[in-house]
This record gives C-alpha cells, structure tokens and sequence, in this order.
C-alpha cells in the first residue's frame, strides 16, 4: 500500500491564521494536495505573526505560518475580482474537499459559499470552521482566542480561587478546532464514498471547546454541583498538584491512594505511610506535617531526576516541561517527533510533525511555500498560458 493515505485526494484551503490551517497541515502531512489561497502580496496573516529568525520580520520566516503550512501549495488569488473567483471556481470543481475559516458569509460574499460550490460539484466536502458555527444566535458574533476560552467553560475552573480565572498559554481553543475539523471533513468523505454525495462540515471553534470541558456540565447535570477553582490545601487530594522543585516544578499526585505509602519512602520519610497519611482526607487534615518534609526533599532535586525516581517505583511523579525540555526529550526524540525541515527563505529549523504513527503509513515533514510559488504550475494547469499569468499578475488578480 501507499505511504501516504491521502494521496490523490485534493484540497482547495481557504484558510488562514490557526484554526483552518491546524485542519489542513494534518491533511497535507498525510499526502493530500492542498493548494492554500491567498491574497495577492500579503497572504495569510499568520506571515506576520511570528516568531521570526533573529527577531527581524519577514512573511516568508515565520514559524508560526512555516509550521502551520507545510507540505501545501501557494496560489496568490484577489477574491475580491470576478477573474480571481473564477479561478477559484475552477480549482474548486477539481477538489474532493473546500476548507475556509472565514466569518459566515464573507464566502457566499464572494460567490465562494457551500451553496453555489456544492450545487455545481454534489460530490464536494465543504468544511467551514468559525467562531460559533453557521447557525445560532451568536453565529455573527465576534471572539478573540481569549473570549473563546473563557465562554468554553475552560476558565471557570483555572488558577486561584482568590484572584480572576486565568487562561491557559497559546492558541489552544484554535488548535482544538482544527483538529476537530480534521476528523470531522474526513468522515463526511468517507460518508461520500458510500452515497456518492458531499455535505457541509460547520465547525463551531466555541463547540469544539465545550467537549473538553464536558466533564463540567455532567457534573452540574448529574450531581447538582458546580465545577470550582482549588488550591493548595483546599483541594482533598492533597498533596495533589504542582510544587516547585531545585530547577522548576513537579507534579505530585497519590491516585490511587496505594501510591502515598511509596511517594513517602521515596521522600526518605517512612514515617509518612502511617496509617493517620493513607487516605485523602488525613493528608489534607495533616497537610502541615507533610508540607515541610516535601518541601525540603523537592529543593535538593531536579525535575528530571525527581521524574524517573518516580517512575521507577512506578508512581506518576512528572515535571513542568519547558519547550528546552521537549527539544530535548529523549522520548520524542525516540519516536521522531521533531523533523529538521529546510526552507530557501527561513533556514533549516525543527518543527513538531505528527502525534501519531502508523504501522505502514507515514507523515510527511515537507517545507511551507513561499507566497505564490505555485502561482504558474497550478494555473499553467487549469489552462492559463504565459502572457495570461502575466497580464494576471499586472492586474493584482494574482
């Protein structure tokens, strides 16, 4: 069989930023074609985001889009002109599957939308992800990363019970999305191989967020309670959580309760595994006596050490990784997570590939475009000659 499981099937990506581009670096990782669109002389916005070699902008240099984008193709397209959509249209009848990120409506705007692409092409997947989906009241709303997680759900339960809630780094609620998108476009095409029709796929960002929390609002339904905020000693698993250590911070954690009496001679202080420490409650009760004794055992030793002491006795002790910790991890270096990946504009730097294997089947690392490099082998394709791409690009349609 094939190395690459989505060879051959074809990908119009209309995104931009992180969420659509989260979708279709996993497709195109898995060998699908995916030409990206983008505008003429600016392309996506995630160009001038950064970070960038040396702190000095470039679009062409930045990690965030390099990583987001890799193994796709460029084409440069004004949607804006009635020549730039018609190109589009004309790639679209070519794909097994349209991707856009846009706010609702701004592709039906364009002439672009579910509706005028699906009709023309039944057999066509049209994955569409934004804010609070297609529908609802909120589908016009407006969401930054930080409203998106903190309506999720997600926030309600994290940091000091006495100060805000707080958000947890990065673009996770867009990460989530594209991921959620991902599967759900591969299961209305795998829908389209048994009735022979295409469907929209409407990714809702807020949606996919609400399913990570899900835990939350079971709670409420089945127990009446309210999630809440704990710290420190308010929480009886103590001492369950994050302490710090000689060079940064630890996880601890008694789950399931047999493991105290090994954490305790870990620590040196057998003392500890009487039978007042064994449950949950007495832990927190006496938190003041296994405080100190923690307290002084972690500042003699290192994250790492303090780990794999643990994971010898076969008790979940873990650290806070830096990203210096996963560059280097022995672990994802075993199983080939990181790619060294070269670029004619940026260099060659290590960038995540995929968090997952298969047996006979393999992810592939291959470099961003640069904007519009695909501008003449994909339109010399559809038809376009020289002097048309010319006269294409002298007009800004390209």
């Amino acid at each position: 069989m094939s190395d690459r499981p989505l060879s051959g099937l074809k990908v119009l990506d209309f995104t931009h930023y992180v969420a659509g581009p989260a979708c279709t670096r996993m497709l195109a990782g898995w060998g699908a074609d995916v030409v990206k669109i983008e505008r003429p002389g600016v392309g996506d916005g995630a160009r001038r985001l950064g970070p960038f070699p040396g702190d000095e902008p470039d679009p062409e240099k930045s990690g965030l889009f390099l990583y987001l984008n890799m193994a796709k193709r460029s084409v440069t397209l004004d949607l804006k002109s009635a020549t730039g959509v018609k190109i589009a249209r004309e790639l679209a009848a070519e794909a097994d599957l349209v991707v856009e990120n846009f706010r609702p409506g701004v592709m039906a705007a364009f002439g672009l939308g579910p509706d005028e692409l699906t009709k023309a092409h039944p057999r066509l997947v049209y994955t569409s992800i934004s804010n609070f989906g297609q529908t609802g009241p909120y589908r016009d709303f407006e969401a930054t990363e930080l409203e998106l997680y903190a309506l999720s759900g997600a926030m309600a339960t994290i940091g000091d019970p006495a100060r805000e809630p707080i958000k947890k780094g990065g673009y996770l609620t867009q990460y989530t999305a594209g991921g959620h998108a991902f599967l759900a476009s591969m299961a209305a095409l795998w829908s389209r191989e048994g009735t022979g029709q295409g469907q929209q796929v409407d990714v809702a960002i807020s949606e996919c967020m609400a399913t990570i929390v899900a835990g939350q609002t079971k709670r409420l339904v089945y127990g009446g309670k309210m999630a809440h905020r704990e710290v420190g000693h308010a929480s009886s698993d103590f001492p369950y959580g994050v302490l710090p250590c000689k060079d940064g911070y630890v996880s601890m954690g008694a789950r399931p309760a047999s493991t105290w009496p090994i954490i305790a001679d870990i620590v040196g202080a057998p003392h500890l595994a009487e039978e007042r420490f064994l449950t949950r409650r007495g832990r927190a009760k006496h938190a003041d006596e296994i405080e100190p004794v923690l307290t002084a055992w972690l500042a003699e030793r290192g994250k790492d050490e303090i780990f794999h002491l643990g994971q010898r006795r076969r008790v979940a002790l873990g650290y806070v990784a830096t990203a210096k910790d996963l560059l280097e991890s022995e672990q994802l270096a075993g199983r080939g997570f990181f790619a060294e990946v070269e670029h004619p504009r940026a260099g060659t730097w290590r960038y995540p590939a995929a968090p997952y294997r298969l047996t006979e089947s393999e992810w592939t690392a291959v470099r961003a475009p640069l904007l519009g490099e695909h501008n003449d082998e994909i339109l010399g394709h559809l038809g376009y000659g020289q002097a048309e791409r010319v006269k294409l690009r002298r007009l800004g349609v390209i």
